[in-house]
């Protein structure tokens, strides 16, 4: 009887163990999947400025080069937007993402804090990959055209390209950033609600209103007048297909005046 009892006894020992084992290896203990962030080379940042940058200096370029830690696929980097009818939320919302995303114990979480703040994820004409940058180089962003959109000559054109890359005026319908309003690529909406463009490229023009779900309508700070917070974001994958994102990037922010008739 003893004997049987020591043999069960030794038996539940190796059970018990095999078991540890085998829940380690299953809930991954060993396994961290981390990635560094975006980073941003020039940027402009008017709603913490007194006065708006001028036209020559509105845009942003940052790097899609990141590092991935761990046992996973790098897929990209995504850009994020919200437009603020008020300069002070702007600020506000802002500096509070990039507390979180430039504190090591909340770094990680800086991407959820982002979505629950109603940033959306920036689209262009011509890519409609997820996420939207899906190669390792510096790259230049302009939200607005400034000047004619058919001038050879003007060079302050909406844009998300390679700073290596020259984009023709006939292939420029190509790099147009959009709003994420729609949800079909037949509704393309542009961010020059400033520059009253009517139909440029084929992208249509939508002025933001109250309801508008890319937007914080709240009291104006100055009539007619949003600024569009963006940041940037890399996103990887496991080997169980789970996303992983890096602490956010603030790129910068810009001001639209928008057109009124």
């Amino acid at each position: 009887m003893k004997k049987a009892f020591n043999k069960i006894s030794r038996l539940f020992v190796l059970c018990f163990i095999g078991c540890f084992i085998i829940l380690n290896d299953s809930c991954g203990l060993d396994t961290i999947l981390t990635l560094d962030a975006p980073r941003r080379h020039h940027t402009v940042d008017d709603c913490a400025a007194t006065e708006a940058a001028q036209v020559a200096e509105s845009y942003f370029t940052f790097s899609s080069a990141v590092s991935l830690n761990g046992t996973g696929t790098l897929l990209g980097v995504d850009l994020y937007y919200r437009i603020y009818t008020s300069k002070s939320e702007c600020q506000t919302q802002k500096s509070n993402l990039e507390s979180l995303a430039n504190n090591n114990s909340t770094s990680y979480t800086s991407y959820d804090s982002m979505i629950s703040k109603g940033y959306k994820a920036l689209r262009c004409t011509g890519l409609r990959d997820e996420p939207l940058i899906r190669d390792s180089a510096e790259y230049y962003l302009r939200l607005v055209t400034d000047g004619t959109f058919t001038d050879e000559s003007n060079g302050f054109y909406a844009c998300l390209r390679k700073t290596t890359d020259v984009i023709s005026v006939a292939d420029r319908e190509n790099h147009i950033p959009l709003r994420n309003l729609a949800t079909n690529y037949q509704k393309q909406f542009s961010f020059d609600f400033g520059s009253n463009v009517s139909g440029e490229a084929g992208v249509k023009v939508k002025i933001p209103v109250s309801g508008d779900a890319d937007t914080n309508y709240y009291s104006f700070t100055e009539p007619n007048t949003y600024y569009v917070a963006v940041f940037a974001v890399a996103v990887a994958k496991d080997e169980s297909f789970v996303r992983y994102y890096s602490p956010i990037e603030y790129l910068g922010s810009v001001k639209i005046v928008s057109a009124t008739d």
